[in-house]
């Protein structure tokens, strides 16, 4: 398991796993903090 901080994401890179297209950083992120998983 990965864990990470909210600013440590932002220095990461999104990739498509099922084709491993880029996305692109990660700019915004919205988390459900009742289950801790990012939403979107």
């Amino acid at each position: 398991m990965m864990t990470c901080r909210m600013d440590d994401l932002r220095d990461k890179e999104v990739v498509n796993l099922e084709n491993g297209a880029r996305l692109g950083c990660v700019c915004d992120i919205e988390m459900d903090t009742a289950s801790a998983r990012v939403c979107a």
